[in-house]
């Protein structure tokens, strides 16, 4: 995992994972097979400090599943 701080209240984060054979599920019904998993994430916070956001991607990087994508935008009184 690596993280950088930007100029002010920014910063990145990315983490490249490599797991081995695994079960999907807790019934270990399905094997998943190993491979590396990449994460990204991005989180700001605006100068006024009431308002926030972050936004991440996650997914195998075999293309077994497609991405997670999902954003926060929070604001604080």
């Amino acid at each position: 995992m690596n993280v950088w701080k930007h100029g002010g209240r920014d910063y990145t984060l990315v983490s490249l994972v490599y797991r081995s054979t695994r079960f999907a599920r807790a019934s270990n019904l399905t094997v998943q097979p190993a491979g590396w998993t990449l994460g990204l994430a991005h989180f700001m916070d605006f100068s006024d400090r009431h308002w926030s956001l972050i936004g991440s991607v996650q997914g195998p990087l075999d293309g077994r599943e497609p991405p997670t994508f999902w954003l926060r935008l929070r604001w604080r009184g």
